[in-house]
């Protein structure tokens, strides 16, 4: 066994192949103290007169008590005889899950005219945490047993989905809590500019005042007086009318 990092990408490399080779082969990747896995492959070390076989790893990630159809495709040789499809799951019993004798195959597209591809599917109703494991289907024939794609069934944490949207909520309760503060921030620098202002237009009017002695005096100094003017017209001397026009005038005069 050895491996080859070629661009990036890991290779593992085994040469004589025995049947106790067979299994599933995972790429881990060690980062920050934790070993994050790949899919993985399944590799399958037929008898002698056979090519090994190299599956690739499905996933499907379901809810707890969901129900979920996994599809299994085999490519046996073409065979007369009996044939016989069972489902596995990957675990130390290694016992079967379900075998039928009534198996549809298919002529293969593949270049060899001797191969077929045969399809088989699995529902799993109503999911629970035993039903968690890699599942894969065998096909039996004239002798031989060929093994199919492998998938791995796991259980989403429905919990993970409100807490998500809890994080959510909190983050945006955050940013408004935020605009918040810095919108009344800027309503106080504003009143406090608004305030400046007022104090600057007082001061300068007061200096205005004192600066300008005909505006000082009591309210006991300033005096009404009500004149009465007699207008002529040329035209109509007759109409004669008076227009009492009220003049304002400061008086000062000095208090004894």
């Amino acid at each position: 066994v050895a491996a080859q990092i070629q661009d990036g990408v890991n290779n593992l490399m085994i040469t004589n192949l025995q049947p106790e080779d067979s299994g599933t082969y995972y790429c881990g990747v060690l980062e920050f103290g934790t070993t994050e896995f790949g899919q993985g492959v399944f590799l399958h070390v037929r008898n002698n007169n056979m090519n090994p076989s190299v599956h690739r790893l499905a996933l499907k990630s379901i809810g707890l008590g969901e129900s979920v159809n996994l599809t299994c495709d085999v490519f046996p040789e073409r065979c007369t005889g009996e044939q016989r499809l069972c489902w596995f799951r990957d675990d130390a019993s290694q016992r079967a899950v379900w075998c039928s004798s009534d198996v549809r195959c298919v002529r293969s597209t593949d270049e060899n005219p001797l191969r077929t591809r045969c399809t088989s599917n699995l529902e799993l109703k109503s999911v629970t945490s035993s039903d968690v494991g890699t599942y894969y289907c065998t096909l039996t024939s004239c002798g031989s047993t060929v093994s199919g794609d492998r998938t791995v069934v796991q259980i989403v944490d429905s919990s993970s989905g409100p807490s998500i949207l809890v994080s959510c909520l909190s983050a945006a309760l955050a940013v408004s809590v935020v605009g918040i503060l810095a919108l009344s921030f800027l309503v106080c620098r504003l009143q406090l500019k608004l305030l400046s202002s007022c104090k600057r237009t007082a001061s300068h009017l007061t200096r205005s005042a004192a600066a300008n002695p005909t505006v000082q005096g009591d309210v006991d100094d300033l005096h009404y007086a009500a004149l009465s003017l007699k207008r002529s017209d040329e035209r109509h001397i007759q109409e004669d009318e008076q227009v009492n026009i009220c003049v304002y005038s400061s008086v000062k005069s000095k208090k004894k």
